[in-house]
């Protein structure tokens, strides 16, 4: 079996380091990791390759892998994929859903923060050597927590049910809006997607 690795990204933190894939290797022996790095190199190996590893494949490229039978996507979204070449060759196709999602929900939780707990306008202060606890406590919007605010998310994905879970640790009440009304922990009301309107009013945050 042979799984071609080349998911070059215009930005370099997104690429898989090559050392990722020589701990690869010795572990599974059976394999060949293929990982070119410049393009004529990577044709020359999509004849052969049964699996591939990237971001996207052109056309022509396409044309070129005469075995593929597996594509794995670099990144959540497919829609480079989703062409009629593609289609009808009948590949299977997976992506790397929720890769983002603890990051991402330390992200929604962290912006929160600022503006809970007026971050920004503290940190100006500083870089001022100005002590504006007065300013900060008396001034607007107040200062206040997390705890028992609404958060409400809308699309509950890998990214929305960590945030939900970070969310209930802080206290918050949660609401949220998915396609398929199954129940999930850590969300406190879940709204049909079609009457997501619905929350907006009672959301101190919201994540889309």
């Amino acid at each position: 079996m042979k799984i071609l690795m080349y998911n070059h990204h215009w930005n370099p933190f997104w690429n898989v380091p090559e050392s990722h894939v020589n701990k690869l290797r010795p572990k599974y022996p059976e394999i060949e990791f293929s990982y070119p790095k410049e393009e004529p190199e990577f044709k020359n190996e999509l004849p052969d390759a049964e699996i591939f590893f990237g971001y996207k494949l052109e056309p022509a490229q396409l044309d070129l892998a005469r075995n593929l039978k597996w594509v794995h996507c670099a990144a959540a979204n497919v829609s480079q994929y989703m062409n009629a070449d593609f289609i009808s060759r009948k590949i299977l196709l997976t992506n790397s859903r929720a890769m983002h999602a603890t990051p991402i929900a330390e992200h929604v939780i962290g912006v929160m923060l600022v503006f809970s707990r007026r971050f920004m306008e503290s940190w100006k202060h500083q870089q001022n050597g100005h002590y504006a606890a007065s300013d900060i406590i008396n001034g607007q919007p107040p200062l206040s927590e997390l705890r028992g605010k609404t958060l409400y998310i809308i699309g509950l994905g890998g990214i929305g049910k960590e945030t939900a879970r970070l969310a209930k640790a802080f206290g918050m009440n949660v609401i949220a809006a998915r396609k398929k009304n199954i129940k999930v922990e850590d969300v406190d009301e879940l709204l049909d997607s079609e009457n997501f309107r619905d929350g907006l009013g009672r959301a101190d945050y919201l994540l889309l």
